[in-house]
């Protein structure tokens, strides 16, 4: 009877590939986790500007701050590591219905590893009654 075991070559090209398909999966884990970062963080952002929003229709028209059409820095929220710069900008419609004016509300933050800031931006009309 022929018993040999495992040669030196057949033990190191079993380790080679492996360690190919370890590596795979190890890059796949790894993206999928900033993926999942990404879209917390982006579920955050649109809900921090959702909140902005709806409190500006709630002061409705006549309350608002006026229509100025420049972006006005507004607040940094800091949740732990994520931080997000808020800005809103709020013209008066001048092709639409009378007395209107257009709510854009800006949220940026920066992802762990990323020179370029993600941004949501979120628009509104509110109207005079």
């Amino acid at each position: 009877m022929n018993r040999r075991g495992f040669t030196l070559i057949e033990t190191l090209i079993s380790i080679i590939l492996l360690s190919i398909c370890l590596t795979g999966g190890m890059a796949f884990y790894f993206n999928s986790s900033a993926i999942m970062a990404l879209t917390v963080h982006k579920k955050m952002a649109m809900e921090i500007g959702n909140q902005a929003l709806e409190k500006y229709k709630e002061m409705g028209y006549n309350d608002l701050p006026a229509a100025t059409g420049n972006w006005v820095a507004d607040t940094a929220v800091t949740f732990g590591e994520f931080t997000v710069q808020t800005r809103r900008k709020i013209t008066q419609v001048v092709n639409g219905p009378p007395e209107t004016k257009q709510v854009e509300f800006e949220v940026k933050w920066n992802e762990a590893g990323q020179q370029e800031a993600r941004t949501v931006n979120l628009l509104t009309y509110i109207a005079s009654l």
